[in-house]
Formats: C-alpha cells, structure tokens, sequence
C-alpha cells in the first residue's frame, strides 16, 4: 500500500508505441464500414462526420452527472499493484478500484473524472473505463468487442486504442486506434474518434487515413495533426482550416514502425511547429527543418536544413522545439565515444550555445518555454537556462512538471520506486515510496493547464 502522502504531483503518461502506416491507397484508408455495434455503414467523409455511431455493446449505464466545481485541493492519480488510488492534499491515499491490471490513467481538465485503460495481460487486449475522483460511477466505454468492430482485421489480431484525452468540456473522448499482430508490424490507423460520455455513440472526427498523433492547441480549440509524412491542423470538430499542409519525406526508423513527428503549440494558440528530422537519421549529412505554422490564416515559417545531427533519435518523443519557436536543442557529437555536447541554437541553426557535455538524454523543454531539462547517465537531472548555470534537480529516471518551479521526480526502477517533490534550487524531499512493479501517474491540475 502507498506510503507518504503527498500534495502536490504531475503527469507520468504511460504511452503506446508508434506504428507503421499503411501504404495509400490500400483498402485499410477506405471508409469505417462496420458500426460499433455490429450494423454496417459507410464512414462519413470529413464534411459530413456529424452522424455517431450507435453503440449498444458497451452503452453508457447511467448518464454522467453535472459535477461541482473542481475542488482547491491537488489531486494525485496513480496505480499501486494493478489498481487505482487518488491523494488530495492533507488527506491520506484512498483506493478506487480493484480490479487490477490497469496500466493508463489521466484526469479530466475539471479534475472530477478520470479515464484508465486496464489490459488482459493473456490476450494483449484493453479496455476503456471511467470513473469519477470520489470513487463514484465506475463504468466501462470501450471493450474488446467495440474496438475489434471498427475496421476490418484482415491479418491483425485487434483494434488497440492508442491516444485516448479527455475533451475539454469533460463530456466526452477524443481517441485515435493502432492494429496489433501476431508478430512485429503495428499499424496506426491514423483516425480520429470521438466517444460521447452520456450517450455511449461514438462519431468519427477525421476518418481512417485522414487523422494521425493530435496535439491539442492550449486554449482547446484546434488539433495540430502530425504524420509521417504530412503535420497540419483541423478544428477540434474536425473542420480543416484553411491552409495548406506542410509536406516532408518520410524519416526512416530502421524498424517496424514510422516516425511521427513531435509537435508542440505555443502558449497563446497562436502558432505550433515541428522539427522534422531528414529522411536518414543516420546519414553523414543527417540534419532536419524546422516548420513553424500560424494558426488559423495559415502563415508558414520554414528555417534552412540544420546539416550534420541526428536530431530523430534524440528527441525521445519530446519537442527539440520550444514552445516559444524562438530556440531548438540538439545534441552534437564529440571526439569522445558516447560524448555529446547539448546545443540550444536558433530554429535555423545559428547561433549556437553549447550548454552541457557528458552522457546525456534530452527530457524536453519547460512548458513555458523558458529552459529545458537534460539528464546524465547514472546521474542526476538537471535544469538548464541560457546564459545561466544549470540547476541540480536531484536523482530521477522522470522529471514532471507541477507548476513554474514545482516538480516531480520519479526515480528508483521497477518494484523500488520513489517519488520526490522539489522546487528549483530548493530541497528535494521523498513522498512515497511504491513496491509495484509498473507505475502510472496523473495529477490534477497540471503545470501549463
């Protein structure tokens, strides 16, 4: 059981893999032919997605309630031993569920509701749930069936979710789907789905091959869209706005699936971007492009090719750039094997600073933009800002933000994990110490919301 409480926490996603596309053209990108409940219909196409899919598999048992305004107190979600505790501020952990084997959780934006994804460990297959924070309404969304319906199998075992966040208004799901087989080869469906919380009816966004990793805009109203080849945006309706998308050469991963390029939004809304790395990381000439879009007109930022870095495997899935779109991160090789230096540079590549040498691992910038966090192998995580010296975090596997200068630390590994709080520059102190073996995380509310 949990020990220590704790007030103030963030978010350790639990994210699924990426998947390899399917080829164009193939009958994979053809409309969603199958109802959730088994009737069969033609997918709307992007201009009429308006029409859900009847759901009577897994309907909503009881409509969701008007919830109070969220409470003053941080909120803390995490999975001890397969199941799911909440901790508030001053209060001792409490345990919501117990029926094990959940593997995902996160609030919604008002902090009264959480959706986890729970897996059968024998079957490889997942299973939507909700409930809400004071334990109450536990109840099933999505099940084995519903996702095996939405698309043709053919040569795959199941229909995964994938991404899965809340709406905004809390009243609803936004989720996008992969294909699991017996062997290596996952496949998103780059789709786009929404699951309406009181009615159960799910309505496709942006159908099969239209869709891809979403990345919602600050203020909720648009999704920037990113895909192997292709990133742009849509309203978060699905409407498309009104420019044309950036287009690129897919980058080639050296395995079984595609590179989907991070994207990340500016904290007004008004612009998001992405560096996109050339079509072979590991090319003597590797490099990559930073393309920075404005939002809703369109207008397009496009920085000269940055030659000679392997900017895709250092990402780790996080931004190299800013949330300002004022600074890109790099890590740039040195004489010594396995030694890099880390380089914070202009989006066109000028101007560059060498910040830090050693082992490193690049943990993305913070939210507002201002200063990024890195760590060494075997070491501790720091915070860097330039013109500045960096700050000694403490020990950690994970840093997660909880406000400006608030943080998480997750460290320790599996069945011995610990987690500690801290303040830039001020003391790091332990919180709770956890013997599962796997470990998810979600606070309410979270830094930059």
């Amino acid at each position: 059981m949990p020990r220590n409480p704790l007030w103030a926490l963030v978010l350790f996603p639990v994210m699924l893999a990426a998947c390899t596309p399917e080829p164009p053209g193939s009958p994979a990108e053809h409309a969603l032919e199958t109802a959730v409940a088994g009737t069969l219909e033609a997918i709307p196409t992007p201009e009429s997605t308006d029409e859900p899919i009847a759901t009577t598999a897994a309907p909503a048992q009881t409509p969701v309630p008007k919830l109070p305004p969220h409470p003053a107190a941080r909120q803390l979600a995490f999975t001890d031993q397969g199941d799911l505790w909440l901790l508030k501020d001053g209060q001792e952990p409490r345990r919501l569920t117990q029926i094990g084997h959940i593997v995902s959780v996160q609030f919604s934006l008002d902090g009264q509701s959480l959706l986890y994804e729970r897996q059968d460990n024998q079957r490889d297959l997942y299973e939507l749930r909700y409930i809400q924070a004071d334990g109450n309404g536990d109840r099933l969304l999505l099940q084995h069936a519903i996702l095996d319906s939405l698309y043709p199998l053919d040569d795959a075992l199941h229909v995964l979710p994938d991404q899965i966040e809340f709406t905004p208004d809390s009243s609803g799901i936004l989720f996008n789907t992969r294909l699991v087989f017996e062997g290596p080869g996952l496949v998103k469906n780059d789709d786009l789905l929404h699951l309406d919380l009181t009615s159960g009816a799910i309505t496709p966004i942006l159908p099969r091959g239209a869709g891809g990793d979403f990345t919602r805009s600050p203020d909720g109203s648009m999704l920037a869209i990113s895909r192997p080849t292709e990133i742009h945006a849509v309203w978060a309706n699905g409407r498309p706005l009104a420019f044309t998308p950036v287009s690129f050469p897919a980058v080639m991963t050296y395995s079984e699936y595609a590179y989907y390029p991070p994207v990340v939004w500016s904290p007004d809304s008004s612009r998001f971007g992405s560096l996109i790395p050339s079509v072979d990381p590991f090319a003597p000439d590797a490099g990559g492009q930073v393309w920075i879009l404005g939002v809703p007109e369109g207008e397009i930022e496009s920085y000269e090719f940055v030659e000679g870095q392997v900017f895709f495997p250092q990402s780790g899935g996080r931004s190299l750039l800013s949330p300002s779109m004022d600074h890109i991160a790099y890590f740039r090789e040195t004489d010594e094997a396995n030694i890099v230096d880390l380089v914070i540079a202009a989006p066109d590549g000028s101007d560059p600073q060498p910040y830090a040498t050693g082992q490193l691992r690049w943990l993305g910038w913070h939210p507002s933009g201002d200063g990024f966090a890195y760590s060494e192998t075997g070491g501790p995580i720091y915070f860097g800002q330039l013109q500045q010296d960096a700050v000694n975090l403490g020990e950690g596997i994970r840093l997660l933000w909880a406000g400006e200068r608030d943080y998480l630390l997750l460290a320790g590994r599996r069945g011995e994990w610990r987690l500690a709080e801290g303040e830039i520059g001020g003391e790091v102190r332990t919180l709770l110490n956890l013997s599962t073996q796997d470990i998810a995380l979600d606070l309410w509310p979270k830094a930059g919301k």
